[in-house]
């Protein structure tokens, strides 16, 4: 792996690492796990199509939280 592919691979280790830290922190105010039936990602997902990130689904970010 060359350093360029390393930088690569450490950047977006630490961005899914930030996305779940605040998923966590910001969202289930704390908790472990989401409240049954809450529906986390999707309603943050709709927030971030909506505000910032026009391509994103819920399907993406459970992607980038369980590639981590």
């Amino acid at each position: 792996m060359n350093k360029v592919q390393k930088q690569a691979n450490i950047a977006m280790t630490f961005r899914n690492w930030l996305i779940g830290s605040y998923i966590v922190q910001h969202e289930q105010l704390g908790d472990d796990r989401a409240t049954y039936g809450i529906k986390v990602l999707e309603t943050l997902a709709a927030r971030l199509r909506q505000q910032v990130l026009k391509g994103m689904r819920e399907t993406n970010l459970k992607l980038l939280l369980y590639n981590v």
